[in-house]
């Protein structure tokens, strides 16, 4: 788990030069070259800046937007302030190695929670380091945070609520063509954001090419 906690993130959340990415014992040497290229991936504020063009790929495809009735749902989650990029990546290692030493099951993938809701407050957020960040993963049954649990880490219920869904197919830096999407069909059927927009990371960028990377777009409405 190590290796893959360690590599995965990288490639989901990049920091650039800012984040240290440390391989453990069984990490072979085509994995470290592959995850020490610099790649140029999203970040948490870039899904809702309207104001980006749209990155349009052949490689990406979105399934259908629907209308879901999403379950609550108990995670084991962490939330502090800072930078996207350099807060993200730290943030999700920690949450997972601890997970593996206290040998908590996990009951699902991780989640990323967007506390902006406008992308006016997204992007003061990325520019000043203020960013209430959230990561996330689902567990099944309420785990209290022992006493070698990181900074932020809580234990609770995600709330259900009736959800806009789709799954962006494709590599990370062209997620913003199924925001595109869902914003515009939101706006043709009168919808608006009414909560926190959660992200869902379906599968692992270190097994399958970016092409195949899915990811759950799950938008608030009321």
């Amino acid at each position: 788990m190590h290796r893959i906690v360690r590599i995965v993130f990288r490639r989901a959340h990049p920091s650039g030069s800012v984040c240290t990415l440390t391989f453990s014992d069984d990490a072979t040497a085509s994995e470290q070259h592959k995850y020490q290229t610099p790649k140029t991936h999203f970040h948490p504020a870039r899904p809702i800046h309207k104001y980006h063009p749209p990155l349009f790929s052949k490689r990406t495809i979105m399934t259908a937007i629907t209308i879901t009735d999403v379950a609550p749902q108990t995670v084991l989650g962490m939330r502090r302030r800072g930078f996207y990029q350099k807060a993200i990546p730290t943030m999700l290692m920690e949450l997972f190695q601890y997970v593996e030493q206290e040998g908590i099951p996990m009951a699902g993938a991780p989640l990323f929670i967007c506390h902006e809701t406008t992308p006016e407050e997204a992007m003061r957020a990325a520019e000043e380091g203020t960013a209430d960040i959230e990561v996330a993963i689902p567990v099944a049954a309420p785990v209290p945070p022992g006493e070698h649990a990181p900074e932020g880490m809580t234990c609770y219920t995600l709330p259900g609520r009736t959800m806009v869904r789709a799954v962006h197919k494709g590599p990370y830096n062209t997620v913003e063509n199924t925001y595109n999407k869902i914003f515009a069909w939101m706006a043709e059927h009168g919808s608006k954001v009414t909560g926190l927009i959660r992200e869902t990371y379906l599968n692992d960028p270190s097994e399958v090419a970016e092409e195949e990377l899915l990811t759950e777009i799950l938008v608030p409405l009321a």
